[in-house]
């Protein structure tokens, strides 16, 4: 598997509308698309070519990601904030995020479904890649999830164990949760 080469062409293959650039600090910068979130942005720092992009957008008028879908059924459309897609030790990874204002049961269990939507389209992504290119191997990526959050509250020790690596119960992927307007660096995100 080419990791170089699948980097480059789901590169060329996503449209320009929904890809996230490093901006003149060399960050990616992830917003919540709510106005009025406390948790507004998330910087990642990067190292090497990535494929950054977000299904996150402004549907407000005739513009849908997902067309297919009718628009006013309850959470079909949801989606998570951001999808980044690079290449680590050798292995092609998976980097899905969610911001969220704050993070009560409510919001915690929203990210993870949203950022569940998130794993099926990369999976939709690569499988969709895969035909198109005729390839006949298996595309093998490890994914990560991680929710962000903006919330000024005192930490309580039944939050702070919250906040460690935890798995989906039905993704069954390994997500962490730390605080939103912040910077991170992806590899160290990526342990």
């Amino acid at each position: 598997m080419n990791i170089e080469k699948i980097l480059l062409e789901l590169d060329n293959i996503i449209h320009d509308n929904f890809k996230v650039r490093k901006n003149s600090d060399n960050h990616l910068l992830f917003y919540e698309e709510n106005s009025n979130a406390s948790g507004k942005f998330v910087k990642i720092k990067t190292r090497g070519k990535v494929i950054a992009f977000s299904l996150d957008q402004d549907e407000s008028g005739d513009f849908r990601v997902f067309p297919f879908f009718q628009k006013g059924i309850e959470g079909i459309n949801s989606k998570n904030d951001g999808i980044i897609i690079f290449e680590k030790d050798r292995k092609l990874c998976v980097f899905l995020l969610e911001i969220k204002s704050t993070l009560n049961t409510k919001a915690k269990t929203k990210a993870l479904a949203q950022l569940r939507k998130g794993k099926a389209f990369v999976d939709f992504l690569f499988e969709i890649y895969k035909d198109s290119n005729e390839i006949t191997e298996e595309i093998n990526y490890i994914i990560k999830e991680g929710i962000f959050y903006s919330d000024e509250r005192t930490l309580t020790s039944k939050r702070k164990s919250s906040r460690a690596n935890d798995k989906d119960n039905i993704s069954n992927v390994e997500f962490f949760i730390k605080k939103a307007n912040e910077i991170y660096e992806l590899d160290r995100l990526f342990i």
